[in-house]
């Protein structure tokens, strides 16, 4: 069984066996949410990793900071790296696809932007199944707004 919400009006349909090619309600384009769900747990799992360090059955991946980031303290980049995988919070518009990809933190005063890109394991494509550990890489950017 899946569940599928329209992008448009919201409205939230389960189905067993049928994937649906657009809203039953308004004929908008739909979300696949257990499949978004799914991926959200991974992209949490390697987020929380980075705090936690728990590597057993953590998706794998990289974190890159952008040069804006680079430059601030050892200390400004541990907080923000702290906040992004401590973050637990989502909303609709900074998290629209549900996959708990993309993130944004407050250090020291500073809007810290966070986001997460499903690559092959050569980081050279985007990955053909973000579901599958082995062909997926992880990559967590932080960037400073400005920096976008």
């Amino acid at each position: 069984m899946a569940q599928y919400k329209c992008i448009i009006c919201g409205a939230v349909e389960t189905l067993d066996h049928t994937v649906p090619d657009s809203c039953s309600a308004c004929g908008s384009p739909v979300l696949d949410l257990t499949r978004a769900q799914a991926i959200a747990a991974k992209n949490d799992a390697f987020r929380r990793s980075l705090f936690t360090g728990q590597t057993q059955g953590v998706p794998t991946g990289h974190v890159f900071m952008t040069r804006g980031i680079a430059a601030e303290s050892a200390a400004f980049r541990c907080y923000a790296l702290r906040a992004v995988a401590l973050q637990t919070t989502f909303t609709e518009d900074d998290d629209p696809h549900a996959e708990h990809d993309f993130g944004a933190v407050t250090i020291e005063g500073q809007t810290v932007w966070w986001k997460i890109d499903l690559y092959d394991q050569s980081l050279t494509y985007g990955t053909d199944d973000p579901l599958d550990d082995i062909k997926t890489s992880r990559v967590l950017t932080l960037l400073f707004p400005s920096e976008y």
